[in-house]
């Protein structure tokens, strides 16, 4: 009724609305009551009743009914989230009386005890690191020790999906530094509740407890080179080096791939051509585990950081031996990776060989990509396709053997750039006889 009465003002005023839109209730995604929305001078608007809430013991969901403005602001999260502004008087309401000082001195705090404001919805402990790795604010000391509490620990683990957490992560990921947030959690000792993965049996919480900083730590080198690269090198294009939504998700798939690297095993990879290589084709069970069926990410996420990992790695062998095998074996890497993860691939590279020497040997392998002329190699189209080949060589069919000549045909047209159609059909006709 209010949003309605709001339309019709402004309509009077001669100033344009779009439509009204009701969103219902829906407790499981955070919508406990029903609110109104209406799009204003460019902006989306909400109106919702103040209210105050209530919970049962074993559920974060609430109990709403409708309140006053103090009840409405003693019911969330952090006193910073507690602001009112009057539209009356043209003034801010801080009925906590703590909102506006923490905003001011970067303090992230709850208004009332923060056991209990935990406890009632644990979900705001990673809403809690969220927003102080978004803007730098210190937890309180009392949050720190809630957070930290074992029964707050036991209540996320069985109050909150993981569905919940794994959007929380995420908003994480998305922020300007993740690595602060994923800090906080080790720090509070959280890891083994958000990334263990018991069900599966492939990470335990003590793997996790262990593993986790060296996981940090990877992601840290991981953000570092790839701010570094997207301001200084040549190679990382526009759309990495802007702070718009491609940049973020590339950040993002990136700094997954870097926090698995420890718990696949990747930091124990040996520069020698007889080790036995990850296969690109199948996703490992760690990263599905952790990135979908804990943190509930889609499996693209998943194929696509493993492939990082393959990259990275398949990367790290040919640093150790540039030209070795002629440019066809690393133009079929770039092939395999892309435009955008083989540059996601040599930062990931480095964060496993980070000493002076691996980056200067990684360094050197991107100029050799570069004076190849490799760049753009994943757009390069056979000139013999399937139907051509069947042709050229009669009794041929599709499957497995038209493959294999086209898998040749590709090497051979990487290794001889030069060589024109009619030369690369001589070798396919004096190989495949």
């Amino acid at each position: 009724d209010f949003a309605r009465k709001v339309k019709s003002f402004l309509t009077e005023k001669g100033i344009e609305t779009g439509g009204i839109g009701i969103v219902s209730k829906n407790p499981e995604k955070s919508k406990h009551l029903e609110t109104a929305t209406m799009h204003l001078m460019g902006f989306s608007v909400d109106f919702v009743n103040l209210r105050t809430e209530s919970y049962t013991e074993n559920s974060r969901i609430p109990n709403m009914d409708i309140g006053s403005p103090i009840e409405d602001a003693y019911r969330r999260d952090l006193t910073i989230n507690t602001l009112f502004y009057n539209i009356n008087d043209d003034s801010i309401e801080d009925f906590t009386g703590k909102g506006l000082s923490d905003l001011i001195e970067g303090v992230i705090r709850t208004p009332l005890s923060a056991m209990e404001t935990l406890l009632d919805d644990p979900l705001r402990v990673l809403r809690s690191i969220r927003f102080s790795s978004r803007f730098g604010f210190k937890m309180s000391d009392e949050l720190i020790d809630a957070c930290r509490h074992p029964q707050v620990h036991k209540a996320l683990s069985h109050k909150v999906s993981l569905e919940r957490i794994g959007t929380e992560i995420d908003l994480m990921m998305h922020a300007k530094n993740p690595v602060l947030a994923f800090r906080l959690i080790d720090q509070l000792e959280l890891g083994p509740i958000v990334f263990s993965t018991n069900e599966s049996k492939r990470l335990s919480p003590e793997e996790v407890k262990c593993l986790l900083p060296k996981s940090i730590d990877c992601m840290e080198r991981a953000f570092d080179i790839f701010q570094e690269a997207s301001a200084t090198e040549k190679y990382f294009a526009d759309e990495m080096s802007h702070d718009d939504e491609s940049a973020i998700q590339q950040k993002r798939i990136l700094l997954y791939s870097a926090f698995l690297l420890p718990f696949v095993g990747a930091e124990e990879v040996q520069l020698s051509s007889r080790r036995k290589s990850r296969s690109v084709e199948k996703v490992d069970e760690v990263t599905k585990s952790v990135l979908v069926y804990k943190l509930k990410l889609r499996l693209k996420d998943a194929v696509r950081a493993h492939l990082l990992h393959w990259t990275a790695e398949s990367f790290l062998v040919q640093a150790e031996r540039i030209g070795a095998k002629g440019r066809a074996e690393i133009g079929l890497i770039l092939r395999k990776s892309g435009e955008i993860n083989w540059k996601l691939g040599i930062v990931l590279a480095m964060v496993l060989s980070p000493s002076e020497d691996g980056r200067k040997r990684l360094t050197d392998l991107v100029g050799y990509i570069e004076k190849e002329d490799l760049i753009g190699v994943w757009n390069l189209k056979p000139f013999l396709n399937g139907k051509d080949l069947m042709e050229v060589f009669g009794k041929l069919k599709r499957g497995p053997n038209c493959r294999k000549i086209l898998d040749f045909e590709m090497e051979a047209m990487l290794n001889h750039p030069n060589k024109g159609k009619q030369e690369i059909e001589e070798l396919l006709r004096a190989k495949y006889k």
